[in-house]
């Protein structure tokens, strides 16, 4: 068994915000609870590592800003792909959505302070 940390890594799309580390109210995350952080409709985005990126379904036509730090994460994870708005990074066991383990997090964070130019070299 996975030692997981119930928590998942949240990036707001507004870079003068921190990026934090929060609690998953449950031992799995519930729809409800991730529509609150990204604001709407989810959509799924499965990344490297056994870790799943949640963002607003409909983030681009509603026209919300550009999330650099998620976009180049997912960019590093073969998703050639601009993300909108705020977006949920948590661990996946199978269909269900877990709290991230360390070892997720310390990849999600070595990901998102690579210099971005690296991207697109």
């Amino acid at each position: 068994m996975t030692n997981r940390i119930l928590g998942a890594v949240v990036i707001p799309a507004d870079a003068n915000r921190l990026i934090t580390l929060d609690a998953i109210p449950a031992p799995s995350a519930s729809a409800e609870w991730l529509r609150g952080k990204v604001g709407g409709p989810l959509e799924l985005l499965r990344l490297s590592g056994e870790r799943d990126m949640w963002l607003h379904g409909e983030g681009k036509i509603a026209n919300l800003p550009v999330n650099m730090g998620a976009t180049g994460l997912a960019l590093l994870n073969g998703i050639a792909d601009v993300i909108h708005g705020d977006v949920v990074l948590t661990g996946h066991d199978g269909p269900e959505t877990v709290g991230m383990t360390g070892l997720q997090i310390q990849r999600t964070h070595a990901e998102l302070t690579l210099p971005f130019r690296v991207l697109f070299l």
